[in-house]
């Protein structure tokens, strides 16, 4: 197998998860925003979407907890 076929294969496991976050943009478009925010994004629906015309920010926020430690979030922000 080469490295094109093994691409495919994954891009086709994850073609359900890209219609939803296409979905998800598509609803924020129609409330008016032209950003979305998602915690979880994989680097073959990250290439993706840049190809597609996408602007993906990485992003960091902290979440407190209630013994003041703190944790890092990483968020992808989309822009379109």
């Amino acid at each position: 197998m080469t490295a094109q076929e093994l691409k495919s294969i994954a891009e086709n496991a994850l073609e359900q998860q890209y219609n939803g976050l296409i979905s998800n943009l598509e609803e924020c478009a129609k409330q008016g925003k032209n950003i979305y925010f998602t915690e979880e994004l994989s680097d073959i629906l990250l290439d993706k979407l840049i190809l597609k015309g996408y602007r993906i920010t990485p992003v960091v926020k902290y979440k407190y907890s209630f013994l003041f430690q703190k944790k890092k979030v990483k968020y992808y922000k989309i822009q379109f």
